[in-house]
């Protein structure tokens, strides 16, 4: 039964032991038949008896247990979408929105009891994506939305082929123009997303070092015809290969001191070429 007792039945064929107390014997024939109770000690006076309250808010729920307290063992809850905890109070946080049967149960030694209640939950607050930046070329972007309602992540989209993730990113351009440049958030609650002009227009920039790296960067031939060799003192982390008017054409991530870019299927003209995020220059195609 729900208390955690288990019934047997049958026929008397002989006498049923009773430990302490005198066993009953059968007087013979077909009609002695028995049920026995095993489990929950019958001279329990405390059965134990589940109950809870719980209060709470969006997808956030604590819970408080409200039922019997004399001879508990423990408690477990079970939150109704796979997750579970144990003791006298317990929170729990819905990953989405939705009607969950939450119960909560009791161990004692005089057996155990359940409690269920349907908790319905949901989103009222959604996220609202923002950012501000500043720079130029090398430009910072930090997030200004709401983060509060169960922040998950940001993801940046720069408009030129490249992403980001973080509360704060820094990127740079390697062509003067506007880029659409977006913010998504998400959330719990749902994801929004923040879209907005950034105009590039330092046109000097697009050949000549944008920061100062602690190491050597060299690309050449230039012109290249088939290959462009790209070496450095230190790891190179990234390669990427635009056009002049932005458009990325070849990506590569070598992490190692020298890598050899196929440059052989590019038309003839005047390339971008970035390296590390740090340096940018050109190179002709012949």
């Amino acid at each position: 039964d729900h208390k955690g007792n288990l019934y047997l039945g049958g026929k008397v064929e002989n006498n049923i032991w009773g430990g302490s107390i005198a066993p009953y014997t059968s007087v013979g024939g077909d009609s002695d038949y028995f049920i026995m109770k095993y489990g929950v000690d019958c001279n329990c006076n405390y059965i134990p008896n589940a109950n809870y309250t719980y209060t709470g808010l969006e997808l956030s729920r604590s819970f408080t247990y409200t039922g019997t307290t004399t001879g508990i063992d423990s408690v477990r809850w079970f939150f109704g979408d796979g997750g579970t905890a144990s003791g006298f109070t317990a929170a729990h946080t819905y990953t989405s929105s939705g009607t969950y049967t939450t119960c909560v149960k009791v161990y004692t030694g005089c057996g155990n009891d359940m409690r269920c209640k349907e908790i319905t939950v949901a989103c009222t607050t959604p996220p609202v994506a923002a950012y501000a930046d500043t720079g130029n070329y090398v430009r910072g972007f930090v997030y200004t939305g709401t983060t509060s309602a169960y922040y998950d992540s940001v993801k940046w989209h720069f408009d030129d082929g490249f992403t980001d993730t973080g509360l704060a990113v820094t990127h740079t351009y390697a062509v003067a123009d506007t880029y659409n440049v977006c913010a998504i958030i998400y959330t719990r609650c749902g994801k929004d997303t923040f879209c907005r002009a950034v105009i590039i227009n330092d046109t000097t920039k697009t050949v000549h070092t944008l920061a100062t790296p602690d190491y050597t960067i060299s690309v050449y031939p230039n012109p290249a015809r088939q290959q462009l060799v790209i070496s450095a003192t230190a790891p190179i982390r990234s390669i990427i290969i635009s056009n002049t008017m932005g458009q990325l054409l070849l990506q590569y991530r070598p992490n190692a001191a020298t890598h050899l870019a196929d440059v052989s299927k590019l038309p003839a003209g005047v390339y971008i070429v970035r390296v590390n995020d740090i340096w940018v220059g050109r190179f002709v195609k012949e």
